[in-house]
């Protein structure tokens, strides 16, 4: 006869099992077999060669896999997972999954596993043409360094699948073990919330979790039980969240050389540059006293944010697209900084002209303009 502690952790046990393999919402199973892009690939063959059972890739910056979808025969909507067997990468090297349905463009960050797993949804009605098919391979370049070599990544295939096609857990295993890297800011690093891989875990450990409690209020068994079912509860998503952390202290490990003051560096030559701007704003009669909405031209990265951090008693704020200010271009109280890759436009005086922009201040480094 089980005494009311073994009959308790028996029954949490088998919840546990139930919690952890239960479809969510679960839809009815469909066979669907999944679809081999591996040999559809276009890539120039000195990006894209064969060692053994393996594909490698040369990624210089940023590399495209395109697929010729126009070969394929199936119906690719019914496809819902974008799978890469045996996907080895440096940590600090990003990789989405990009694609047209008509003139809509849509793309999705692809989860960083061993074996990748990404949900997708083509977002196609029928008879709708998806095209474009691609995955794109970044090396990060959040903190504004230009790599001056070559990372190579690993893969065996890229499939099209289906959920029905895997278990469950498996698939809720294997998104559990991704790789939700770390987001900089200018004066920190993060973990991005719009990765939430632990979101089901945390959902399927709660509903354990409050069985457990009932469980316990009908058996009554002694209470350091409770007390272990809740160290159990913290446990599970911990084992996770310190696999993701050992992936993070990696990717650091990449970003930055060893034995080097590299974000000092970086943030000196920022600092120096901060001081050239203020006194290029000062001699066109721009100061942090007067109303003014200072606008630099460029992408977020940490060398942008550190200036912006540099230039604090301005108001000052970034913008990618030098396109997408429209708006604030018919601003008379407005300053455009252009640096960096963003600094050609200062040499295109017909575009200049045409955005109805002048040229006020030019340096090797940077360009100032402000609105006619």
């Amino acid at each position: 006869m089980l005494n009311k502690a073994s009959l308790y952790w028996l029954i949490v046990a088998l919840v546990l099992l139930l919690s952890l393999t239960l479809s969510i919402g679960g839809k009815e199973a469909v066979e669907i077999e999944a679809l081999n892009l591996t040999n559809h690939i276009k890539v120039e063959p000195k990006f894209l060669y064969r060692e053994k059972d393996a594909y490698s890739a040369l990624v210089v910056g940023e590399l495209q896999l395109d697929f010729d979808t126009e070969k394929l025969t199936q119906d690719l909507r019914q496809y819902n997972l974008f799978s890469i067997e045996g996907f080895s990468y440096k940590a600090d090297t990003r990789a989405t999954l990009s694609w047209q349905t008509n003139t809509q463009s849509h793309e999705v960050p692809l989860q960083l596993n061993n074996n990748s797993h990404t949900v997708i949804n083509f977002k196609a009605s029928e008879g709708q043409t998806i095209k474009n098919l691609r995955v794109n391979i970044i090396q990060d370049q959040t903190f504004g360094t230009a790599h001056s070599f070559q990372d190579e990544i690993k893969f065996k295939r890229m499939l099209l699948d289906h959920h029905s096609n895997f278990t469950v857990f498996g698939l809720n295993f294997n998104n559990w073990l991704a790789f939700n890297p770390l987001s900089f800011s200018a004066i920190n690093g993060y973990t991005s919330i719009d990765n939430q891989i632990y979101e089901s875990l945390i959902k399927r450990i709660s509903m354990w979790l409050l069985a457990s409690l009932l469980i316990f209020f009908l058996l009554r068994p002694a209470k350091k039980h409770l007390l272990y079912s809740l160290m159990l509860a913290w446990l599970i998503p911990a084992v996770f969240h310190l696999n993701n952390r050992a992936n993070q202290q990696q990717q650091i490990q990449d970003l930055f050389p060893s034995n080097s003051a590299f974000l000092n560096k970086t943030d000196q030559t920022t600092f120096e540059l901060a001081q050239q701007l203020k006194s290029a704003l000062a001699s066109i009669n721009v100061f942090p006293e007067i109303e003014q909405k200072i606008i630099i031209v460029g992408s977020n990265n940490f060398t942008n944010q550190r200036l912006v951090a540099h230039l604090n008693e301005f108001n000052t704020s970034i913008r990618n697209q030098f396109n997408d200010l429209p708006d604030q271009l018919k601003q008379k109280n407005l300053t455009l900084v252009f640096l960096n890759k963003s600094r050609a436009i200062c040499e295109q005086a017909d575009t200049i002209q045409s955005k109805g922009l002048n040229t006020v201040y030019i340096d090797p480094s940077f360009c100032v303009m402000r609105p006619l």
